[in-house]
């Protein structure tokens, strides 16, 4: 009817419109044939997808060790995956899908309890989660975890839905780590060694051994109750907070710290720690070794070790050991006697570069019993041709580390020249014209000299000796001497000590020196000095009669450029005005001004170049310049040999 209508204002007749039937309906079984092969080819695309993530689950199953299952309760089917059928060890043929043919592979102990899991879940719907074991044909046992869900499908139909995963290997490994655990728990109470259990961070120990209640006197509860700091003794607290504050390794050596015992007494130990996790806490084990004994036995060889080497040192005997021809040990007095600049620089030297080579044949026939003294050439390393004769007393000298021979030496040359400077200072002791003597500790004097005993006006040495030295002296001086001895340190002098001798008619005076050789006796030298002590008396009293003289008095240098002024007294300053150091360095023609053409100036003038003396009167002027009649006297001084040295006027 749609056809035979006009289309388009036309007039169409159904026979005209047939091609273009034919050719519509061609044109739709076309797209339905291209239709239907887009949809085989998505459908094909689909089914390798599903395919490959189902190749990629049973993949991931295998690789993870999990199976998965379903279970139709309401038709008693149980559809399992190959990974889990390779997990209880059967073939699919011999597993004939009933939730029966699982309950029998299960442990006799674990089967009520999972029959019941199950059951409760399927009742309540609600998800199950449980561990079990099932047996496998060879009898072997594997442990399982499982975990389901319930879902309900239409019809009131029930689908149970599970993955299960073999966990044998991780409860293998928890039960070795539980018996491991056992055996560490056990080896810990029962270790002989001190141990404890303390938390990072609040310190609280947390366990402790029976050998650490044995150790430090505490009872278990005392002891649990305290913490690792209160454990150690007090000086060692700033150390032990340094020690947590950079320890980071899991191994530690702590080192030695002191321990408090209950009652009061500190022992050494050597603490070892090691990080570990203590029910729960982040804790660190600690082995505590008594090391107290070792410890003041270590201490007690350091010190015998330091007191050894001190003594080596001090020992004024040239010491060496030797072993194999070689210098091992050696004292500062043997690096001096063989020209060493030091000890080390003796250590590695061949024995024989320093002595003859019959000595050091003689030495290696040495027996272990044997000892004997030779004589030999003593050859320095510094090659000063200062060799000398020397004497050697050789030993046997084994220890536990060391088997070589000892060698004491003696510089026969050097002993001769010392007794021939003991002999000059004995004598020098005796005959010196200054007074010697020696005091004691008690400052009382030991020995003395001949010149001593005439300076303090006594006959006899007897008389001095055992005398207290301060007391034949004036009071005054007494005192202040008996402290300067007193506090004089070894190895200091002290010299210019002047004081005077009591009841000495007329007066002694004399000068003291004092040193301290050693700490046992102080040496005094006494010297006369009575004249010079006369002279300089007369000289300051000389001194003083000129600065307070009427008149001016000068002193003028002979001998130097136009004769300065090196001292003017008082008065002089007084009448010309002019001040000392205004004057000093000039010569007197100053006071003459231009006023140089006088008869007096000449007359002194000529006893100048005759160098005598002269008077005469001239006039002269004062700093303001006011004129003023001059009486001037001139006398050359000469010296002990008649030398000119100064004028004074």
């Amino acid at each position: 009817a749609y056809f035979g209508e006009s289309w388009l204002g036309m007039q169409i007749r159904p026979m005209l419109l047939l091609p273009w039937l034919l050719g519509g309906l061609a044109m739709a079984l076309a797209g339905l044939v291209l239709a239907q092969g887009r949809e085989a080819r998505v459908r094909a695309g689909i089914l390798r997808d599903t395919e490959h993530e189902e190749q990629r689950l049973r993949e991931m199953q295998r690789v993870s060790g999990m199976g998965y299952w379903e279970y139709h309760p309401d038709e008693d089917r149980l559809i399992w995956s190959d990974e889990l059928l390779q997990m209880v060890g059967i073939q699919r043929d011999a597993f004939d899908n009933h939730i029966e043919d699982f309950y029998r592979f299960l442990h006799p102990d674990d089967r009520e309890r999972v029959e019941r899991v199950h059951r409760e879940s399927i009742r309540t719907q609600q998800r199950a989660e449980l561990r079990f074991r099932i047996v496998q044909h060879d009898g072997s046992i594997r442990h399982i975890d499982e975990s389901s869900e319930v879902r309900q499908l239409p019809g009131q139909r029930v689908l149970v839905t599970g993955v299960s995963r073999d966990v044998t290997v991780l409860v293998q490994a928890g039960e070795q780590a539980l018996r491991q655990a056992e055996q560490y728990r056990f080896l810990f109470a029962h270790n002989p060694m001190p141990m404890a259990v303390y938390d990072r961070q609040t310190l609280h120990i947390l366990a402790v051994n029976e050998a650490s209640l044995t150790l430090f006197g505490y009872d278990e509860a005392r002891l649990l109750a305290m913490t690792a700091e209160q454990l150690l003794a007090e000086e060692e607290h700033p150390r032990f907070a340094q020690y947590l504050a950079s320890v980071a390794s899991e191994h530690v050596d702590a080192g030695v710290f002191g321990m408090l015992c209950m009652d009061g007494k500190v022992l050494q130990c050597h603490i070892y720690a090691q990080t570990i996790r203590f029910h729960g806490h982040d804790a660190r084990m600690v082995l505590m070794v008594d090391v107290t004994v070792a410890q003041q036995a270590r201490l007690a060889l350091e010190r015998h070790e330091r007191m050894y080497r001190e003594l080596l040192r001090q020992l004024p005997t040239p010491l060496l050991l030797c072993a194999e021809d070689q210098i091992t040990l050696a004292n500062p007095a043997a690096a001096a006697l063989l020209g060493s600049r030091d000890v080390a620089q003796l250590i590695g030297q061949k024995v024989g570069r320093f002595f003859e080579a019959s000595a050091l044949a003689t030495c290696h026939e040495l027996r272990e019993e044997n000892r004997f003294t030779l004589n030999s050439r003593i050859h320095r390393l510094d090659d000063n041709d200062n060799d000398s004769d020397g004497e050697i007393s050789v030993a046997r000298y084994r220890t536990v580390d060391f088997d070589g021979f000892q060698m004491l030496l003696r510089d026969l040359g050097a002993e001769r020249k010392l007794q021939a400077e003991q002999i000059e200072r004995e004598a020098f002791f005796r005959l010196s014209a200054d007074g010697f003597c020696i005091l004691d500790t008690g400052l009382r004097m030991i020995q003395v000299n001949a010149a001593l005993t005439r300076l303090l006006g006594v006959n006899s040495l007897e008389v001095l000796e055992g005398r207290l030295f301060h007391d034949v002296f004036e009071d005054q001086n007494a005192a202040p001497l008996r402290n300067l001895v007193e506090h004089l340190e070894v190895g200091a002098a002290v010299t210019a000590f002047e004081c005077c001798i009591k009841g000495s008619t007329p007066e002694t005076w004399v000068n003291l020196g004092f040193t301290r050789p050693y700490a046992e006796a102080c040496y005094v030298v006494m010297r006369d000095i009575t004249r010079q002590h006369r002279a300089e008396t007369e000289a300051r009293l000389l001194q003083r009669a000129v600065e307070a003289a009427n008149n001016g008095i000068v002193l003028m240098k002979a001998g130097a450029d136009d004769s300065p002024l090196v001292y003017v007294n008082p008065a002089f300053t007084r009448f010309t005005g002019y001040q000392a150091h205004e004057v000093l360095g000039r010569n007197l023609r100053f006071l003459n001004r231009n006023d140089q053409d006088q008869p007096g100036l000449d007359i002194l003038r000529k006893a100048y170049s005759e160098q005598r003396s002269a008077g005469a009167e001239c006039r002269s002027y004062r700093k303001n310049g006011t004129l003023f009649w001059n009486r001037v006297y001139i006398s050359p001084v000469r010296d002990a040999e008649g030398n000119l040295t100064h004028w004074v006027g």
